[in-house]
């Protein structure tokens, strides 16, 4: 899903949807131009905006270890070959 970071507080993004795309529940976000994954639940909806409550927020340029190792493959699959930005 193609999104972009609007705002952004110490507890919560608020993201504007590309397309209408249903979204729900727990969400992960890969964010390539800032190198951080946020593990999330959807809020609110308003589209094209949905506000989504951070339940972690993991530099993924220094990720390492047994607790990130889920991010850190999702990371490379979604980044393979891009050096990290899509």
């Amino acid at each position: 899903m193609d999104v972009e970071i609007v705002d952004r507080s110490m507890s919560g993004l608020r993201l504007r949807l590309k397309s209408e795309t249903p979204v729900s529940g727990d969400v992960t976000l890969l964010s390539a131009a800032t190198g951080r994954a946020y593990e999330a639940r959807v809020v609110w909806k308003s589209y094209p905006y949905v506000g989504l409550s951070i339940r972690r927020d993991v530099d993924m340029r220094a990720a390492n270890g047994v607790d990130t190792a889920a991010l850190q493959k999702l990371w490379r699959e979604t980044f393979a070959g891009t050096g990290g930005s899509r």
